[in-house]
């Protein structure tokens, strides 16, 4: 018996479609975690995002004119953006492929956004 294209949609695309979907879901991804650090002030979040870098000890994390760069061990750009929040969150993704993105945040960026959060009055307990 085939299976119908019905039971599976990704699957009656060609390969090119499921690519170029599979991006943008990625870039949708990216987008989002990037939107939560992006609240934080730069300067509060670049040390603690070239601290990961450097424990990672295969990226490095730079500012090169109006762009952050993620760098690889082998001093190429892996990834860069006008937004150090979008290269954080990827940067907290590659140091946990396994964990959901909102874990990532929390795990290395929750003390950063507790604090932005208390100071801006809206994590204050009655």
């Amino acid at each position: 018996m085939a299976a119908s294209a019905d039971a599976h949609p990704s699957h009656a695309l060609p390969d090119r479609d499921r690519r170029r979907s599979k991006v943008k879901d990625i870039d949708t991804l990216i987008d989002r975690g990037a939107a939560r650090l992006e609240e934080l002030p730069e300067t509060a979040l670049a040390e603690p995002v070239q601290k990961l870098a450097a424990t990672t000890g295969r990226w490095c994390v730079n500012r090169v004119n109006d762009t952050w760069v993620l760098l690889d061990e082998d001093g190429l750009i892996d990834f860069e953006d006008s937004s150090l929040g979008s290269v954080a969150f990827l940067l907290g993704m590659y140091a946990d492929l396994k964990e959901r993105p909102e874990t990532v945040i929390k795990r290395y960026y929750g003390d950063l956004l507790d604090r932005q959060e208390i100071g801006n009055g809206t994590n204050v307990q009655p």
